[in-house]
C-alpha cells in the first residue's frame, strides 16, 4: 500500500479513537441543551454512561474481594469556579461554600489512586431554598496518553438536591467497573447552582474507591 495512503488511514483511525470515551458503553451526547445543563459548551465532546442517574447505595458499600477502601475528602471551599466570574463566600470560615453570583458552575479535581475501582462520591451541604437546588456531576476527562487530541468528557454520575430540605448527604454511586486511569484522565465533581445566597451551601465532598489486588 502507498505510504501516504497508509499514513492518512492511520491518522484518521487515531483521530476517531481520540474522540471516543474510555468507557465502551458510553453514549455520545448530541443534545446541546443537555451539554449546557451540565456546564459544557455545545461544541465540546461529552459522553454519558447509560445509568448516570443511579442513586442506590448498595454497590458503593460493598468491598471488592481482597481490596481496600480508599477515601479522599475535600472541604467545600476547595472547589474552583468553572470560569473566573464564579463568585462565592464562606460562612464563618468553617470550610463550607455558597455561590454569590457569576458563573453557575464550580469544579473539584479529585485525586483518586490509579488502578482503583471508582465506587462513589458523597456530598454534604444544606439546602433551605424552595426554588433553587444544587446539582452534582462526576466527570472523567481524558486525552491520549502521549499524542495530541481533544478533551473527551464522560459523565459518570449525577444527582440533585431536589426535594431535600435542610442539611443533606447525597450519594453519587458509580456504575460497576470504573477503573481509574490517571495516565489518560482526570476526575472531577462539578457543582451547579443558580442560588446567590447562603440558602444553598456545599460543606464537603468525599470520593471513594477500592484498591484491587492483582
Amino acid at each position: 500500500m502507498n505510504k501516504s495512503i497508509l499514513l492518512i488511514i492511520t491518522i484518521a483511525s487515531f483521530t476517531a479513537n481520540a474522540n471516543q470515551s474510555l468507557r465502551e458503553d458510553a453514549i455520545l451526547v448530541e443534545d446541546d441543551a443537555m451539554k449546557i445543563a451540565a456546564g459544557f459548551h455545545p461544541e465540546e465532546v461529552l459522553y454519558m454512561l447509560p445509568d448516570t442517574s443511579y442513586k442506590g447505595e448498595k454497590r458503593s458499600q460493598e468491598s471488592l474481594a481482597g481490596g481496600t477502601t480508599v477515601t479522599q475528602s475535600y472541604m467545600g471551599v476547595e472547589i474552583r469556579g468553572r470560569t473566573s466570574s464564579f463568585a462565592y463566600d464562606t460562612a464563618f470560615g468553617r470550610g463550607g461554600i455558597y455561590r454569590t453570583g457569576g458563573d453557575s458552575f464550580a469544579d473539584l479535581n479529585m485525586e483518586i489512586p490509579d488502578g482503583n475501582e471508582f465506587t462513589s462520591v458523597r456530598a454534604w451541604g444544606s439546602d433551605t431554598n424552595d426554588f433553587q437546588d444544587l446539582s452534582f456531576f462526576v466527570f472523567e476527562r481524558c486525552l491520549p496518553a502521549f499524542d495530541a487530541g481533544p478533551i473527551v468528557n464522560t459523565q459518570l454520575a449525577t444527582i440533585t438536591t431536589d426535594g431535600l430540605n435542610g442539611d443533606f448527604s447525597v450519594l453519587l454511586s458509580m456504575p460497576s467497573g470504573i477503573i481509574i486511569s490517571t495516565q489518560n484522565c482526570t476526575y472531577t465533581t462539578r457543582i451547579g447552582s443558580n442560588a446567590d445566597d447562603d440558602s444553598v451551601q456545599l460543606f464537603k465532598i468525599r470520593a471513594q474507591s477500592e484498591s484491587v489486588l492483582r
